[in-house]
């Protein structure tokens, strides 16, 4: 059971109303790293897609998502990597990996 990744998954959802969220444990990665606490979530990857987006800029748009999360960071949260999209960044992003899917040697 996930419980950080579950509250975390929440507090987007709450927050935002993403038109998708995907919110993925990493700690897996980080387990050998110096003074990793073991059996706990600490490093998670959040992409996100809402409309809430549309009117900010990528800073603000982190600053906004790890504002969310500064107790969490206090006790057990070490990392988060964060992809925010607007609803048409999202459709291009997707397009945009599908060509280079098609057509690797092109990056």
């Amino acid at each position: 059971m996930n419980l950080l990744q579950d509250k975390l998954r929440l507090i987007l959802s709450t927050e935002f109303e993403p038109e998708h969220l995907e919110v993925i444990d990493d700690t897996d990665k980080h387990k050998n790293h110096l003074n990793a606490p073991h059996n706990k979530e600490t490093h998670f990857t959040i992409l996100i897609v809402s409309k809430v987006f549309q009117p900010m800029n990528k800073i603000e748009r982190h600053r906004c998502i790890m504002g969310l999360f500064g107790e969490y960071f206090k006790t057990q949260l070490h990392a988060l990597s964060i992809k925010t999209f607007t609803p048409d960044e999202y459709q291009e992003f997707l397009k945009t990996k599908v060509a280079l899917s098609k057509n690797p040697l092109h990056i």
